[in-house]
């Protein structure tokens, strides 16, 4: 009967007659009492487990409740160092803006003064690179200037000395006082 039960499962049979023993099944109700005994405290010690397991869950979620508090407040530590060393960041980063300014505009000035030659407004730009670049620029803008100064200068002439003085008749202002040789000289102008 045995075979009969289990269908001639093969490799699979002898695996459920080690676990159930000997392969003797009990379908009916042969067990009686002690089987609804056993079976009772196995219920019992199922129920008093899950209580256990259920305290041991409220255990660790309390614990683990805790932990997140922990971790949260850490977190909120953490956000507030966070925003104080980026507004340290942001006040370091302005400082070193203004200190870059002020060293760009001493170098301009230097280069000015190293380079009298050179147009002074030319020489600028954003980096000390930019700036040492740019005094080619204003030394030729300068040159420029200079060659075209000298060639509208060459273009024009001016006489050599003061212009010559027109006769003056003696015999009409010899016999006037200051104020009449005044007189006679404005008149002279005017006409």
């Amino acid at each position: 009967m045995e075979w009969e039960l289990l269908g001639g499962l093969g490799g699979a049979e002898l695996g459920f007659r080690d676990e159930v023993g000997d392969g003797d099944l009990d379908v009916g109700g042969g067990g009686g009492a002690a089987a609804d005994a056993a079976g009772a405290d196995a219920a019992a010690a199922a129920a008093e487990g899950a209580g256990a397991a259920e305290a041991d869950a409220g255990g660790a979620l309390a614990a683990a409740q805790a932990e997140a508090a922990t971790h949260l407040a850490r977190v909120g530590e953490l956000e507030g160092r966070l925003a104080q060393v980026t507004g340290q960041l942001e006040q370091v980063t302005a400082r070193a803006g203004e200190l870059q300014g002020q060293m760009l505009e001493a170098v301009r000035r230097a280069l000015r003064a190293e380079h009298p030659e050179a147009v002074a407004e030319l020489i600028a730009g954003g980096t000390v690179q930019e700036l040492e670049a740019s005094v080619e620029v204003a030394r030729a803008a300068y040159q420029r200037a200079l060659e075209a100064a000298r060639r509208e200068l060459a273009g024009q002439s001016t006489p050599a000395g003061n212009p010559a003085r027109e006769a003056v008749d003696a015999a009409a202002v010899e016999g006037l006082s200051a104020l009449g040789k005044i007189a006679h000289g404005m008149g002279k102008r005017s006409s």
